[in-house]
């Protein structure tokens, strides 16, 4: 555990403005985190995301980085994260926040990454033809070097994976050793079983001195053994145990009569 409380400090803030206007801030005082899987849930618009992208804020957690990416959005978190606090036992050798909308990106960086490198060494033989063996080989070294490095980060090309195995393929090499890592809505490109998976991959990383923070509609996420489960439920955050959770109250609620549920569909259409 490195992780173990979130206090906010100063109430001195706008409160009409981002993240200050979402209700879960209005009474907000702190969170602890006592276990090393914490398990954040609620409705949409409740808050989650914005929790997960401040604690990344206040850990200077790697994240990615790309052309679409909110930057107004981004620099009111910075500004937001100075009226909190972090209790920490320790600091982790690795953090690193994921964003299931920002994978997408990250995977054409990696694409074009490599066209832009392959069509350096088009080049290079081109501009150094009349030029020595020698000249030609340093002009190509670290474009050979970015390249090697970037098909060496996975055991398998990204680009040639289905959107589900490609994240597995990413958690298992980023979701490693020594870290506190941060995982927003994860679960948007893997199916249950693959569900499973990932989760075997949390245990690893957590039998090996890690700590999770996840924010998730997954019911099968939420269900790993011993997590601490945080649900925000009428603009306040709790914990809660797994079978209190409203959304998997629900879902037992529409397995057990969907018929019921679906009724309404029919005279809606």
């Amino acid at each position: 555990m490195y992780l173990k409380t979130l206090k906010i400090i100063s109430k001195d803030y706008n409160i009409d403005q981002y993240p200050f206007n979402l209700k879960l801030f209005r009474g907000f005082e702190s969170i602890d985190f006592t276990s090393p899987l914490t398990i954040i849930m609620g409705d949409n618009g409740s808050g989650k995301s914005t929790l997960i992208n401040l604690l990344g804020e206040k850990i200077d957690a790697v994240k990615f980085k790309h052309k679409y990416s909110n930057t107004l959005s981004e620099s009111l978190i910075k500004d937001a994260s100075k009226h909190f606090k972090l209790s920490m036992t320790s600091h982790p050798k690795k953090r690193f926040l994921f964003q299931g909308e920002a994978f997408t990106h990250y995977l054409v960086q990696i694409n074009d990454f490599k066209e832009d490198a392959s069509i350096s060494l088009e080049e290079i033989e081109t501009d150094y033809e009349n030029r020595s063996q020698y000249s030609k080989k340093l002009a190509r070294m670290p474009h050979e070097r970015n390249l090697y490095e970037v098909n060496n980060l996975y055991d398998k090309d990204l680009n040639k994976l289905s959107h589900g195995q490609s994240f597995l393929e990413f958690f298992s090499k980023r979701i490693s050793n020594n870290g506190l890592f941060l995982i927003d809505e994860p679960e948007a490109a893997l199916s249950m079983e693959s569900q499973l998976v990932f989760l075997n991959i949390l245990s690893n990383s957590i039998e090996n001195n890690s700590q999770i923070i996840i924010s998730t509609h997954s019911p099968i996420i939420a269900a790993y053994p011993g997590a601490q489960i945080l649900e925000i439920r009428n603009d306040i955050i709790n914990h809660v145990q797994y079978d209190d959770i409203r959304s998997i109250s629900f879902l037992k609620s529409f397995l057990e009569n969907r018929e019921g549920y679906l009724r309404y569909l029919k005279n809606i259409t």
